[in-house]
């Protein structure tokens, strides 16, 4: 109710305002009509509402279902990272989250969450098994080097790995990559009659040299490839296959560097030229399949260029052995 003075408060269920208080020469103003003995259900004179009484579910645990995501087991408090970021920084929490979210999708996570990406790590351990017999030993492959199809929607694609033991990957190069890079810095501290150290340096050495050698021959061997392509048809294959087949490389070359443990020079002779002749093997037959194959489905057109690129890469290959070797 409006007077000459001001506004009046009027009774509340709290009591009655407390006499001679006003504000500009008037009364007290009018406090939110709040029902009695029910939270959070403000009338239409305006105001905020309490916060819910949360529920209790059937374990008595209280502060919500321990049963969801976000609760912890007999305790309910929330779990998930982004409810901890919310409870402990508030808002500036959920957004440095999604912040991060954000930099991450746009910078690194468009390069490895494609369908294509995923494929070259769609391995299985009957795969890598089958895989490693075939690198070190192609001469017992009595299959068929060609890769299988498969529909899909919008076209024709190839099986992954786990599905097609001529696919490439990029599971087992990097494995091998890491592992000679290992073997040849753990080498160094039995260097020099077991008076060598191991440093950070030489690890880093050792991987930065072995990683630039991968990707230069990749890269030669696609510029290779796609120099004997024709008017017919192009002769081509995508960068990470190439780079697949290439890092093999590593795989024979840590066994060769480990065969060097035994002191005993015709067992490192050895294993380097059984090697290097069936990384010759591998790469012939690897390129073969994507120039005379892969690629006849735009119309294949014989060229002398096939003949010297496969001759380049398979000359190459002890070269690669013998530099490797050397760590």
């Amino acid at each position: 109710m409006q007077s000459a003075g001001g506004w009046e408060q009027t009774p509340t269920p709290y009591g009655e305002p407390r006499a001679g208080a006003s504000y500009g020469g008037g009364a007290v103003p009018q406090a939110p009509n709040v029902s009695p003995g029910v939270y959070g259900d403000a009338h239409a004179g305006g105001g905020y509402a309490a916060p819910p009484v949360p529920p209790v579910n059937a374990g008595g645990r209280g502060y919500g279902d321990a049963s969801s995501s976000d609760a912890g087991a007999g305790f309910g408090m929330p779990m998930s990272p982004r409810s901890l970021a919310a409870a402990g920084f508030g808002m500036y929490g959920g957004k440095f989250l999604n912040d991060g979210a954000s930099f991450m999708s746009s910078n690194y996570a468009k390069y490895f969450s494609t369908a294509s990406m995923r494929a070259y790590f769609d391995v299985t351990e009957s795969y890598v098994f089958h895989k490693l017999r075939l690198i070190l030993c192609p001469f017992l492959h009595k299959g068929s080097w060609v890769r299988l199809p498969e529909t899909v929607a919008g076209g024709t694609a190839y099986k992954p790995p786990k599905n097609d033991i001529n696919a490439p990957d990029l599971y087992i190069p990097l494995m091998a990559f890491w592992t000679y890079v290992l073997i040849a810095s753990i080498r160094e501290v039995f260097a020099s009659s077991g008076k060598g150290s191991f440093t950070p340096e030489a690890l880093a050495t050792h991987a930065w040299w072995s990683g630039l050698l991968w990707s230069s021959e990749s890269a030669i061997i696609w510029v290779a490839l796609r120099s004997a392509s024709s008017a017919n048809h192009l002769v081509s294959a995508p960068i990470l296959d190439i780079a697949a087949y290439v890092g093999y490389t590593f795989t024979y070359a840590s066994l060769v560097l480990a065969s060097k443990m035994f002191n005993a020079s015709y067992v490192f002779w050895f294993f380097l030229l059984w090697s290097t002749l069936c990384n010759c093997v591998f790469m012939a037959k690897t390129l073969k399949r994507i120039i005379f194959s892969e690629s006849r489905q735009g119309g294949y057109s014989q060229s002398m260029s096939h003949n010297y690129v496969l001759l380049a890469v398979v000359v190459a290959q002890p070269f690669v052995h013998f530099w490797l070797s050397r760590a």
